[in-house]
């Protein structure tokens, strides 16, 4: 199987290559680990996929939706986005007013790897001032598998 796993403390995430008609694409599947909080781990699948489109410029990633997002996953349930950290800064929901849904419009209708990496690094910068606390410990991104 040709995939990349990358570290981010204790949550791995892995990116498995698949065919999207004539793209090059990496899809995320996510190994989300209780241990470090859900804003933590939420930056980390972002930075991720920063790091992933930066080592491999010539695929595109599809992010795995709310299925590897560790604030989906957390805070998500019957009432939808309305616990999210992130509603509770925008109050949009789906993540609407973040760089997320130009992310996906990067991948779904452009096929473009530059904007999915421009849009991805918005999104990195816009966790790591909203949602982050100062005194969280956060980590960096490491390939710790490539087999592509």
């Amino acid at each position: 199987m040709d995939r990349v796993i990358v570290q981010y403390g204790p949550v791995a995430f892995e990116f498995e290559n698949v065919d999207y008609y004539e793209h090059k694409t990496l899809a995320l599947h996510s190994i989300v680990i209780d241990t470090i909080p859900a804003s933590v781990a939420s930056l980390g699948k972002w930075e991720a996929i920063v790091l992933v489109l930066d080592q491999f410029p010539d695929y595109l990633v599809v992010n795995g939706g709310s299925d590897t997002c560790a604030l989906c996953q957390n805070y998500g349930g019957r009432l939808g986005c309305l616990l999210c950290p992130i509603f509770k800064t925008t109050l949009a929901p789906g993540c609407a007013d973040t760089p997320y849904l130009d992310f996906l419009a990067a991948f779904g209708m452009y096929h473009s790897h530059d904007l999915q990496l421009q849009y991805a690094r918005q999104l990195v910068r816009f966790l790591q001032e909203r949602l982050i606390k100062k005194d969280e410990t956060v980590y960096t991104a490491q390939i710790i598998e490539e087999g592509l």
